[in-house]
C-alpha cells in the first residue's frame, strides 16, 4: 500500500505553519483543546504487506492484520495532524475578528480569517478560522480555500476540512484533487455513549498504477469512553485484488475494532468486501466477506487455476486459522484468533456487537466538498 496517506497527515499543516509571521499582536487564543484521542499501540502501527505472510503451516496474523493496522495507524496520526496544527495557529493567539495576509512555502499569498456566528451544515458555529491561497486575486473563490475549521465551545465540537493543493502548490502538486475532513466532539456526560469522538475522511487521494493496494478514500470513526477506545471504518482500493488477477478490481478494507488503554490490548474483525458493494449490512460486510471467507475463496480459487484441482480443505483451515474472527492484538500486535485468550477481552469483545463498518460503496463513491464561505 502506498504510503502517501499517513507521511502527509504528519508533515501536511506542521510545515506549513513553521515559518509563518511572527510578529502578530499578543492576544488571547480561542482555539479549541485536547481534541484528539490516543489509540493504543497493540491496534496502532505501521505494518502494511501480504507477502511472506506463511510459516510452514500456517498463515502469519501478524502479517494478515498488518492492513488493518496501518490504516488505523493513519487515523492516529491524522488526529495529532489536527492537534499539532492548532497548536501552531494557537501561538497567535487569535481572536474573534484576528485577520492577516502571508506568504506560504509556495512563495504564494495566503489569507488567514477568523470569523464568528457562521452557519455551516444546518447549525450555527461560534468560531470559523480560513486560510485561503490569494496568490491570484482575479480568481478569489471558494475554489481557494486551504483550510477552515469550525468548532463551538461548549459543548466543544467541531469540523476541520483541508484541501493540501491550496496549503502548497509546490510540494503538494501531485494532490490537486484530495480533501480532508475531521469532524470531532467531546461530550461531558457521564451517560453519553463516547466522552469524546472524532470521524477521519480522506478523499482522492492519488492511486499508484504500480501499488495494487493503493488507498484512494477512508473513512474511520474513533470513539473514546474513559480508558476504552471504539474505531471502525473503511478504506477503499480501487486496483486491488488478492491471489487471483480480476477484471473487476477494488476491495474496500472494512474493520470494527476495540481497545484498552490501560493494558494496551485489542479486539478487532475484519472484511474485504467488493469495493462495488452497496450495503450497510454488517453480516454480509464482516460474514459473507470475512476476512477468512475471501482468503479461503482466493486460494481455492488460486489452487484450482494452478493445479487444477481443490486443496485439502482440513489443511486450508488450519492453514488460515489465524485469518478467523475475532483478532486479539497485545502490545506486540495479533497474538491471538477466534477463541477468548483470557478474561480481560471479554468485554472488548462484547463492544464489537455494537459496532459495523460504512457502507462501502459509499465509501468508494464518497466526494467530499468545499464549503461554501461567507
Amino acid at each position: 500500500m502506498k504510503k502517501t496517506s499517513y507521511i502527509l497527515l504528519l508533515s501536511l499543516l506542521l510545515a506549513f505553519f513553521s515559518c509563518q509571521r511572527k510578529q502578530l499582536p499578543e492576544q488571547q487564543g480561542i482555539l479549541p483543546e485536547d481534541i484528539t484521542i490516543d489509540i493504543p499501540q497493540s491496534i496502532n502501527y505501521e505494518q502494511e504487506t501480504l507477502k511472506t505472510a506463511t510459516t510452514d503451516k500456517i498463515l502469519n496474523g501478524n502479517r494478515i492484520y498488518g492492513y488493518l493496522r496501518t490504516f488505523i495507524h493513519i487515523g492516529h496520526k491524522s488526529t495529532y495532524l489536527l492537534k499539532n496544527t492548532i497548536y501552531k495557529i494557537r501561538k497567535y493567539h487569535l481572536t474573534a475578528r484576528s485577520s492577516f495576509s502571508f506568504t506560504g512555502q509556495d512563495n504564494r499569498t495566503k489569507y488567514l480569517k477568523v470569523s464568528r456566528n457562521i452557519f455551516f451544515e444546518n447549525k450555527t458555529w461560534q468560531y470559523c478560522l480560513t486560510i485561503k491561497d490569494l496568490q491570484d486575486t482575479s480568481q478569489l473563490s471558494d475554489s481557494s480555500l486551504a483550510f477552515v475549521i469550525y468548532w463551538n465551545t461548549k459543548p466543544k465540537q467541531g469540523v476541520c476540512i483541508i484541501k493540501p493543493y491550496n496549503l502548497d502548490r509546490i510540494k503538494y502538486s501531485y494532490l490537486k484533487n484530495a480533501i480532508f475532513r475531521f469532524d470531532f466532539s467531546e461530550n461531558n456526560n457521564n451517560t453519553s455513549q463516547y466522552d469524546k469522538t472524532m470521524t477521519i475522511w480522506l478523499n482522492d487521494l492519488p492511486l499508484d498504477s504500480t501499488k495494487k493496494f493503493s488507498i484512494q478514500n477512508l473513512k474511520m470513526f474513533i470513539g473514546q469512553k474513559q480508558n476504552i477506545i471504539d474505531i471502525y471504518g473503511n478504506s477503499s482500493h480501487p486496483l486491488a485484488w488478492l491471489l487471483v488477477p480480476r477484471n473487476t478490481t477494488g476491495i474496500n478494507w472494512s474493520f470494527i475494532a476495540s481497545a484498552d488503554q490501560n493494558l494496551n490490548i485489542a479486539v478487532a474483525q475484519v472484511g474485504l468486501p467488493p469495493d462495488s458493494i452497496d450495503t450497510d449490512s454488517k453480516s454480509i460486510i464482516l460474514g459473507t466477506y470475512s476476512l477468512y471467507n475471501v482468503l479461503k475463496h482466493e486460494f481455492n480459487l488460486w489452487h484450482l487455476l494452478h493445479f487444477g484441482t481443490l486443496p485439502s480443505q482440513d489443511s486450508l483451515d488450519a492453514f488460515l486459522a489465524n485469518a478467523k474472527a475475532p483478532a486479539f492484538f497485545n502490545s506486540n500486535g495479533f497474538f491471538h484468533a477466534a477463541t477468548l485468550p483470557n478474561k480481560d477481552y471479554a468485554p472488548l469483545v462484547e463492544r464489537l456487537n455494537d459496532l459495523s463498518p460504512f457502507n462501502p460503496k459509499q465509501i468508494s463513491t464518497m466526494k467530499l466538498k468545499l464549503p461554501e464561505l461567507e
